[in-house]
């Protein structure tokens, strides 16, 4: 991996700041699309999550400390995070595994199935 490489994947994770753009999607997207290995592509958008979770947990933190001091539930926020490192850790396992067996494809299906019902939900739930 070179350093236009990660600009590039960088940059594509920036463009997910709009709406209906996937940042793990468009920064694996463009990894593929720069001639990375797959799995290499995938491993990279997960390790380029950490920074922007960590800022937005920071920014979070400084916004809403004073709520938070007053009514934190430990045992509540604590067993959200284990929940969320299982299910995030079992995810990246799944799409590896995808990933190696060439069966990625079958992802996109799901996602424009869901995006579809998403819509047709949007659409239909207008009131006038």
């Amino acid at each position: 991996m070179h350093v236009l490489d990660a600009l590039i994947v960088g940059l594509a994770q920036g463009l997910a700041i709009l709406p209906a753009i996937s940042r793990s999607g468009a920064t694996i997207a463009a990894g593929v699309f720069m001639g990375l290995e797959r799995g290499l592509a995938l491993r990279y958008s997960f390790l380029l999550s950490i920074p922007a979770i960590i800022g937005a947990f920071v920014l979070e933190a400084i916004t809403h400390a004073a709520e938070w001091a007053q009514s934190i539930d430990v045992v509540g926020y604590g067993a959200g995070m284990v929940a969320a490192f299982l299910v995030g850790y079992w995810s990246i396992a799944v799409l590896l595994k995808m990933l190696r067996s060439r069966q990625f494809s079958l992802f996109a299906y799901y996602c424009w199935a869901v995006g579809g019902g998403v819509l047709l939900m949007e659409v239909f739930s207008l009131q006038p």
